[in-house]
């Protein structure tokens, strides 16, 4: 938007360089009133190519700058490459979709929290990459839609209204006592009109519904996975037993469902001892000695080159993750959904 300054007129500007009213442009970046070709309070430039480069950064996030108050929102994308340059941190304060548009510190809101190594709903550690907290079960996800600006929905509040129409607003619609009955005949094609709470106890129903039949997939996934996995192991033990020249069938280590597997320790004495410990607490039922054991393996073959790290204990390291796992994965499943 261009305009001339106050005080001048077309005439004025006709008669001369000496008395040519200054061309003044309004940011539309800020809103800010400045001349030239750059913006003087933000810095942006005023050409097509740049203004649809901010266009293109656009979105419903917005980050509290006291020095660039108005500055418009970016896009999630952009939140998440502010992330990766250090430009953000948890005590940032910012809103956005998951905040109702609420200004709120980031380490508080979904969707960005974990973006900065911690989850939104526990503070528990948590990566970028992830999905959902593996402490807390929250989910990560957040709009990425640019058009979703995620304010509540709007409702009347007292003085806006009078009290009975607030409270038929606020209550659910309750059925009239007088009301006549509808015939027996035309009670399965009239359409019945369900009240909030009866919607929601729908919507819950469908939820559980839903649930259920994803924790009957991830039974399913978890006993291939199993199968597979015993396989591989049988495939493996085998394949020894043919180098080492064969050994009785008595000799073979077992393996059942809650028993760490057994295995022969590398031939380095320290790597032994920490082998047998962490074979120790992998037999335990116990998640923190399973983490316990992973970590002594870890420790143990850091500094050993991979392709020179025993493959006993790197195997032992495979099925101690696995059942960490699983045994995550299970704190989440519902044990009786309700249909």
């Amino acid at each position: 938007m261009v305009y001339a300054m106050p005080g001048t007129s077309p005439s004025q500007s006709e008669a001369g360089p000496a008395v040519a009213a200054e061309r003044v442009i309004l940011c539309p970046y800020c809103g800010t009133s400045s001349s030239g070709k750059r913006c003087a309070a933000c810095g942006g430039l005023f050409e097509p190519l740049s203004m649809q480069a901010t266009q293109n950064e656009m979105g419903p996030w917005f980050i509290r700058d006291a020095v660039n108050p108005f500055r418009p929102g970016c896009s999630h994308q952009t939140l998440r490459r502010l992330a990766e340059r250090g430009k953000i941190g948890p005590e940032t304060v910012m809103r956005g979709p998951t905040t109702r548009q609420f200004w709120s510190l980031a380490r508080n809101v979904r969707g960005v929290a974990h973006l900065l190594g911690e989850c939104h709903n526990c503070h528990g550690p948590a990566s970028a990459d992830e999905y959902m907290c593996r402490n807390c079960g929250a989910v990560f996800e957040a709009p990425k839609d640019r058009q979703h600006f995620g304010a509540g929905p709007v409702r009347l509040i007292p003085g806006q209204a009078p009290p009975e129409v607030v409270a038929r607003a606020t209550m659910p619609a309750r059925a009239e006592s007088t009301a006549r009955p509808a015939p027996k005949q035309h009670i399965a094609a009239a359409a019945p009109s369900r009240s909030p709470d009866q919607a929601s106890q729908s919507a819950v129903r469908a939820m559980r519904r839903r649930l259920a039949q994803m924790r009957r997939i991830v039974t399913i996934s978890i006993a291939v996975n199993v199968v597979l996995f015993a396989a591989i192991i049988a495939t493996s033990l085998a394949s020894k037993l043919s180098l080492r020249g064969g050994a009785p069938e008595a000799e073979l280590p077992q393996n059942t469902g809650n028993t760490a597997p057994v295995a022969v320790p590398p031939t380095s004495d320290g790597m032994r001892a920490v082998f047998a410990e962490a074979q120790r607490l992998a037999a335990s039922d116990d998640a923190d000695d399973w983490r316990r054991a992973e970590g002594l393996l870890v420790e143990a073959m850091q500094n050993i080159p991979t392709d020179q790290r025993p493959e006993d204990a790197v195997e032992l390291l495979t099925q101690i993750r696995d059942r960490i796992d699983q045994r995550s994965l299970e704190q989440f499943l519902p044990t009786e959904p309700e249909i």
